[in-house]
């Protein structure tokens, strides 16, 4: 007989950190509440290889690691480079159109998108605003960096065509990438364009440096594109940046105003590739993406997904792949519901209710002491999974703990499956 029909409540918890029960020391209690499930597609996930895809094409587990990717994992997003810098017909652009190829033959029904990089993906990867293109794109009329508009876009046609010439369509386009580009370019450039002609082209906008750029401007630009997106480093930086107790309100307003065109969180960082296991910065990702996935953002890409989440060697990041993997995993066929609380700027939580009847709980603790959480949907049997730098995947005895008063300690990730009995 199954779990449901059985009417008992299960919760399964991924821990994240060192878990450390204090029994004399009472923790603050933060009450979780999920909203009903949200009418809309569960969310989808991409991997960006824009300006490591050289490293991982030449690397002899290339395959493997496209494999994991887009038939393991579920991927679903392939983020590939435009080098502005380099002709149409430089070497290079003969590994990204091979990376391409490989994707579509382990998925068919992936989804390429080009996205202009901010480097020319070998002797230089900064090359951010204006110095991203070369000088005989630059001197025009374009409201951004006074580009050549229609010299970028026979660019830009040429490069589509070399791809189509090998076999491969793109789908979507990213002209502008943390280029503060108006509705004007936008259209102009569209304009200009003979691959937009066709109409099977969809061209991505906004893809600010800023979140909250990108909320000050997403009514200007949505109009001229046919998907959206955005950044999210003014976190921790500039002049403006947006404090953490207006993180989540923040993705809200931008995703409430894309209304009805898939917004998307196109390049979720904050972690290093040289810091596998360390919780901290496991954490410090997680909590900048449960905001947007709480808020409703259509899809996630993981910045770097190689060589940060997988190495070249097709060898996964420790903790921080297997906390990513359970989040991926939970929002399959999902649907969100939103959760309220009232725990601070240093704790996020989201949830998605499962085509199999359970809702999986997200819930990230990145402050310096442990907390008490209570979900409003009661819980009966409890089980505990471990991981840190020492020891990953090593159960844990709750049996004796109240599942209405759940004790998360400091610095942790914490994921809950609940299955509410039938009535």
């Amino acid at each position: 007989m199954s779990l449901l029909h059985c009417g008992i409540v299960a919760m399964v918890f991924l821990l994240v950190g060192s878990i450390q029960l204090r029994a004399n020391q009472p923790a603050r209690q933060i009450v979780l509440h999920a909203a009903p499930p949200m009418d809309r597609d569960s969310p989808q996930w991409g991997a960006d290889i824009k300006l490591t895809l050289k490293p991982l094409a030449e690397s002899p587990q290339a395959a493997e690691v496209m494999t994991r990717f887009f038939a393991d994992e579920g991927y679903r997003v392939l983020r590939l480079p435009i080098y502005a810098m380099r002709p149409v017909d430089d070497p290079i652009y003969d590994q990204v159109i091979a990376m391409a190829k490989l994707a579509r033959e382990i998925q068919p029904d992936v989804i390429l998108f080009a996205s202009v990089a901010n480097g020319d993906g070998d002797q230089n990867n900064w090359l951010h605003h204006r110095h991203k293109f070369p000088p005989e794109m630059l001197g025009g009329d374009g409201d951004i960096y006074d580009l050549r508009l229609d010299v970028y876009a026979r660019y830009l046609d040429a490069w589509i065509e070399r791809l189509a010439a090998a076999g491969v369509a793109l789908d979507w386009l990213g002209p502008f990438n943390e280029d503060n580009a108006s509705a004007r370019d936008y259209r102009r450039l569209r304009e200009a364009m003979r691959a937009d002609d066709t109409g099977e082209l969809k061209v991505i906008g906004l893809e600010t440096w800023a979140l909250r750029h990108g909320v000050n401007t997403i009514n200007r630009i949505a109009p001229e594109v046919d998907l959206l997106g955005s950044h999210f480093f003014d976190d921790r930086e500039g002049k403006r940046a947006i404090p953490r107790a207006k993180w989540q309100d923040m993705w809200l307003k931008l995703v409430r105003r894309a209304k009805d065109q898939p917004i998307w969180f196109t390049e979720a960082t904050r972690y290093r590739e040289h810091e596998f296991d360390r919780i901290d910065e496991t954490v410090a990702a997680l909590e900048r993406l449960l905001p947007a996935l709480n808020a409703g953002v259509d899809g996630v890409i993981f910045y770097q997904t190689a060589p940060r989440i997988v190495n070249y060697a097709n060898e996964p990041a420790g903790m921080k792949h297997s906390a990513f993997l359970a989040l991926m995993e939970s929002t399959r066929e999902a649907k969100l519901r939103q959760v309220r609380h009232h725990g601070g700027d240093h704790f996020w939580a989201t949830a998605f209710l499962q085509s199999s009847g359970v809702t999986v709980w997200h819930v990230v603790n990145s402050g310096a002491q442990a907390v008490s959480v209570r979900l409003e949907e009661t819980g009966a049997v409890v089980r505990a999974r471990h991981w840190s730098a020492r020891s990953i995947d090593v159960d844990l005895d709750w049996a004796d703990r109240s599942p209405e008063q759940l004790e998360l300690p400091a610095n942790s990730y914490t994921v809950i499956t609940t299955a509410v009995p039938l009535s």
